[in-house]
């Protein structure tokens, strides 16, 4: 198991890209000007993920080379109606080939964003099964100690999304959002999507491109 530790604003929350192939993960640092024009959710998901489409001489997308983002919106976290939004989009699509994103509600947003994340890039592909817990505590002021750990997935793999919440949330840790894509997702079938809270980001086989 590897782990990354942060200290994070949950006031101006960041973006973090992990790389599965290398196993890495760092803070991408973004302008005023970044947030002013694209404010965060699917906005923050476009603008990057055509950053990475820029580089390509080519739009023959290959399945190490896609790209995954998730991200809270603006107001997630707050008492502000209908704010606790989650937008996951990525690269290509296993159905159309295209770019393609998905929105889902429940309290997944919410909690990235109290762990000071606004969104999560993930790209490359881990040689092992593989899931992340993120954990965070308040350091001071608004600054959160956010941890990120890898933890190998082989004893929850092609679990249902039912019995997947059963394993991590009542017998490791009870006070956690849990986005899964389930037996679906860890088989690629293209029509998976990805779930929490009984939300789900379907369309475009989301959940085929995490597992």
């Amino acid at each position: 198991m590897s782990s990354f530790v942060f200290n994070l604003s949950t006031k101006r929350p960041s973006i973090l890209h992990m790389n599965l192939s290398k196993q890495t993960i760092k803070e991408v640092i973004y302008s005023d000007d970044f947030l002013k024009s694209y404010l965060g959710g699917r906005g923050f998901n476009s603008a990057i993920l055509y950053n990475f489409m820029k580089k390509r001489s080519d739009t023959k997308i290959k399945k190490e080379e896609n790209v995954i983002c998730i991200s809270s919106g603006f107001f997630s976290g707050t008492s502000f109606p209908s704010s606790g939004r989650t937008t996951i989009s990525v690269l290509k699509s296993p159905v159309t080939g295209k770019f393609t994103d998905g929105n889902l509600g429940g309290f997944f947003g919410p909690y990235l964003r109290k762990c000071g994340i606004a969104t999560l890039i993930i790209t490359g592909i881990s040689e092992k099964r593989i899931w992340l817990n993120i954990k965070s505590n308040v350091n001071y002021k608004d600054v959160r100690q956010t941890k990120i750990f890898i933890n190998d997935a082989d004893d929850i793999w092609n679990s249902t999304i039912t019995e997947l919440n059963r394993k991590i949330y009542i017998s490791r840790f009870k006070k956690t959002k849990i986005l899964s894509i389930g037996s679906g997702g860890a088989n690629e079938v293209f029509c998976s999507t990805v779930s929490c809270d009984d939300r789900v980001a379907g369309g475009g086989g989301l959940g085929a491109v995490f597992g």
